[in-house]
């Protein structure tokens, strides 16, 4: 009787402690599991709780030289040789009022160049050769600001010309390209009211 009642004694006190132990991993599992979710909640929150400045920052010099170096990129693309995706490019990047004029008057230039090149009415070059035309931004600086109207150079280096083509094999060249740019409270974002390369 009494061995068995130290045998229970025994199962009695260690009952408690592997019970003990499991509530103990229990808790410390749900503690790190919430831990994980506040983080990954905090993380894909944190846009929202970025403070009111930094949602504003574009409407500002630095915001303007970054139009203004989308928009010397974007010009300069081999895209500008396809009127169809011109006209796409001038409606992203230019003002309302003068996305006629932005649309109408390079036409002629990038239409006689295009046929000078052999380029096709889509902008492409014949078979085995491909056209590049590329606008890399070197440095930008602001000449004019206010919180309406800003003119921003961009200094860049370009490549152009047919690869795999000997009559206009690709040169490199550097320019620069002066945007003129208006704020627009509506629409949050600086646009293109004309631009132009030196």
């Amino acid at each position: 009787m009494t061995t068995s009642t130290k045998g229970d004694r025994g199962k009695k006190t260690r009952r408690p402690i592997a019970q003990s132990r499991q509530g103990n991993r229990r808790v410390m599992i749900t503690i790190v599991v919430a831990t994980v979710l506040i983080a990954a909640i905090a993380y894909t929150n944190r846009d929202s709780d970025e403070p009111p400045h930094r949602q504003a920052d574009k409407h500002s010099r630095q915001g303007a030289m970054d139009a203004a170096e989308h928009v010397a990129i974007s010009i300069g693309s081999e895209k500008m040789f396809d009127a169809a995706e011109r006209a796409d490019i001038v409606q992203s990047i230019a003002h309302p009022d003068a996305r006629d004029r932005l649309t109408k008057n390079p036409a002629a230039g990038y239409d006689y160049l295009a046929k000078k090149l052999g380029l096709d009415e889509q902008g492409k070059p014949p078979k085995g050769q491909r056209l590049v035309s590329e606008t890399i931004p070197l440095d930008v600086e602001v000449n004019r600001y206010t919180p309406a109207e800003a003119t921003v150079d961009v200094s860049a280096r370009g490549r152009f010309g047919i690869e795999g083509s000997k009559d206009s094999p690709i040169k490199t060249s550097t320019f620069t390209v002066t945007v003129e740019l208006a704020w627009s409270d509506a629409d949050d974002r600086w646009w293109a009211t004309d631009y132009g390369q030196d």
